[in-house]
């Protein structure tokens, strides 16, 4: 079978974890169906990494493109490109990419695309779908009831952490801990600092926790993208446990770093694949995260929940720290549902709708 698959992988258009969850799902698709090729179609081919014989990338500027123009240059390429492949399947990274074609389309969607309210147009798009692929039960249900889509068509897909995370041991958590907290416990945050206003909540949570705890333990930031001024960096300069704050920028020790932490603390709700929270997962952290972060749906009581408030997030990493036994518990649960999370796993979830 020829498969078409449609992704726009331009900075302007995917994130990071965009590009790391398409490279990864294509590449065990692509090693689980060797008999089928895969045609990919997209505005950066620079940034795909899916390295195999029945794999072909195809360029097709002006992805998504917001002028009329560039929108019309898409179709027409697309289409010709579908014709001259002769495409019997289209895998979309995205329902904003589907162009009008007879060939049958299985459409991934993210929570973002459908909103609190899906479009009329996002609505017409998943009706004519052959198939169509979220990341969680609610979105799911959103698909279903709001978009007239029937339940068989909807399928659940789930990511995977890369498998350099690990449980380290304990000369390499303690070699980390001298190294950049001077010997001291920690609780871990990964990933971006836009998300400032998060970010702000985890310090008023971090400052309750010292003021009651009298504790030297820190609090470890670590950027995942290029580090550059934000409102939350420059409130940091004034924060008053700034010297308890550790802030780094991704390096070759963030396995370590991981394993070594004593929790994972991840104050917003998160994008649908949930990478971060998986990473921490199979590094054996305890996880504390916001009740409605997309990723809780799949890994249930798996981690710790907090209700948003900084209240109940300083209180919920006050527990951890007293009760050591209940993060040991929480660690081992953690570790316990990520040993179901593979990308082998996601690959024959995409396969079962795509086919």
């Amino acid at each position: 079978m020829v498969i078409a698959v449609m992704v726009s992988l331009s900075p302007v258009n995917a994130t990071r974890a965009d590009r790391y969850f398409f490279n990864q799902a294509l590449s065990y698709l692509a090693r689980q169906q060797t008999t089928h090729h895969f045609h990919i179609c997209t505005d950066a081919p620079e940034e795909v990494l899916v390295k195999a014989a029945n794999v072909t990338s195809h360029l097709i500027p002006y992805l998504n493109s917001k002028n009329w123009w560039g929108a019309l240059w898409q179709q027409a390429k697309y289409k010709q490109l579908l014709k001259k492949l002769e495409a019997e399947v289209v895998l979309c990274f995205g329902a904003s990419l589907y162009i009008k074609s007879p060939v049958p389309h299985c459409i991934m969607v993210r929570s973002a695309e459908i909103g609190v309210k899906p479009t009329a147009r996002l609505s017409k798009v998943l009706e004519r779908a052959k198939s169509v692929l979220t990341f969680s039960e609610s979105a799911k249900t959103a698909i279903c009831r709001q978009c007239r889509v029937p339940s068989e068509k909807v399928g659940i897909v789930h990511a995977a952490g890369p498998d350099i995370y690990r449980v380290a041991d304990e000369n390499q958590q303690a070699s980390i801990k001298e190294r950049y907290t001077n010997g001291c416990e920690y609780f871990l945050y990964t990933g971006f600092f836009s998300d400032h206003s998060s970010l702000l909540n985890l310090l008023k949570a971090f400052s309750i926790f010292k003021k009651r705890q009298r504790t030297s333990w820190k609090l470890v930031l670590i950027h995942r993208e290029p580090q550059s001024s934000s409102p939350f960096m420059e409130a940091l300069r004034t924060y008053k446990y700034r010297d308890e704050v550790v802030v780094l920028q991704e390096n070759e020790d963030l396995a370590a770093f991981l394993s070594a932490a004593y929790a994972f603390v991840d104050p917003g709700a998160r994008e649908d694949y949930g990478l971060y929270i998986l990473e921490a997962m199979q590094s054996g952290l305890a996880v504390l995260m916001v009740h409605n972060n997309i990723i809780g749906e799949a890994v249930g009581d798996a981690a710790l929940y907090y209700d948003g408030s900084v209240a109940d997030l300083a209180e919920q990493m006050m527990l951890l720290y007293k009760d050591e036994g209940h993060r040991n518990r929480q660690a081992e649960k953690a570790k316990g549902v990520i040993s179901g999370f593979s990308w082998q796993r996601t690959a024959e979830e995409i396969w079962e709708y795509l086919n």
